[in-house]
């Protein structure tokens, strides 16, 4: 499992506002030659806006999400 969290701060211009970037990670093995990867990743950043879903005129503060599965084959020599 990996965890990295990242989180920053503009000093200068609003300073109370932390964007946030954090991702966790499993490798599970299958046998051994295949291993499967799962990992989320949580983004939040303060200065970007997207499109309000309730409203498309409209802009939000809002978290985004990545997902993701991936299976591999590797061969150890």
């Amino acid at each position: 499992m990996e965890n990295t969290l990242e989180l920053f701060t503009n000093y200068i211009k609003k300073p109370q506002n932390i964007d946030l970037d954090w991702e966790i990670k499993f490798v599970l093995p299958v046998n051994d030659f295949i291993r499967a990867t799962i990992s989320s990743r949580i983004i939040y950043d303060d200065d970007q806006s997207v499109p309000d879903k309730d409203d498309d005129t409209r802009t939000t503060k809002a978290i985004q999400y990545k997902e993701m599965l991936a299976i591999g084959f590797a061969m150890r020599f």
